[in-house]
């Protein structure tokens, strides 16, 4: 199977471009202070029913989020609306990742309130996929 921690690390060094950003975590953590901040967690895989004989096509999934304060609701509306366009491109910019899958997609953004931590925040929740080809 291919080495998912350097598919995941090239997600977060994309993040982390985005300057701003003022945390980028390779995990979901338990609380986050220093906002904006992008989480990346590993979600899963499957596996295609398309596989060609002594290969197969497997797609790898991650949760991306972005949070963003809400001290104010507008400004952190305007902050998110802001920032999700920006996350766009960065991924757009390299399909492959830098090289490390065939090709990856961002396949939906939801957008979310988290009122259960100390500060409550804004969260806009992406679906990443990497597909691979593995023997």
């Amino acid at each position: 199977m291919v080495d998912i921690s350097v598919i995941e690390t090239e997600i977060v060094n994309i993040l982390k471009a985005i300057s701003e950003f003022k945390m980028v975590l390779d995990y979901e953590p338990l609380k986050i202070d220093n906002l904006p901040a992008a989480t990346c967690f590993y979600t899963g895989f499957n596996i295609a029913d398309r596989s060609l004989p002594n290969s197969q096509s497997v797609t790898h999934n991650w949760a991306i989020r972005v949070y963003v304060p809400l001290e104010n609701d507008k400004k952190a509306q305007d902050e998110i609306k802001a920032l999700i366009p920006k996350v766009v491109t960065a991924f757009k910019g390299s399909r492959d990742l830098n090289g490390t899958c065939l090709y990856s997609i961002l396949r939906n953004c939801s957008i979310g309130v988290v009122l259960d931590q100390n500060k409550a925040q804004i969260v806009a929740d992406f679906q990443l996929e990497a597909e691979v080809r593995e023997r």
